[in-house]
């Protein structure tokens, strides 16, 4: 939702090659229990964000992206938020160089 929110195309799939960049996917998400009251259960999940551009020479354009979606989740969970890391690699997976940002949030419930 916060992506959303913030204007960006936004999928829980990897859309195929039609689709415009940028867009962010939601990705693969994990979670641990760590312990089971009668009424709740408290653990922690892993949801990882996928941010992908078309446009090597744009690479501030996606890290801005990147830190606006940081600060929304981060807004969001508040002190739930336990961590989030971010990484920026090249994808030259579809025979032309793509800019692929993840965002790692580990988030406590």
């Amino acid at each position: 939702m916060a992506s959303v929110e913030l204007g960006y195309d936004t999928y829980d799939y990897l859309p195929d090659e039609r689709v415009d960049y940028p867009f962010v996917f939601i990705g693969e998400q994990f979670k641990q229990d760590e312990r089971i009251h009668k009424d709740s259960l408290n653990g922690r999940t892993q949801i990882t964000v996928h941010v992908w551009h078309n446009d090597y020479k744009k690479r501030g354009y996606l890290s801005n992206m990147m830190t606006e979606l940081e600060h929304a989740v981060r807004n969001k969970f508040g002190m739930r938020l336990l961590q989030s890391d971010t990484r920026i690699i090249v994808d030259s997976s579809t025979g032309s160089d793509l800019l692929h940002g993840i965002i790692d949030f580990n988030i406590k419930y």
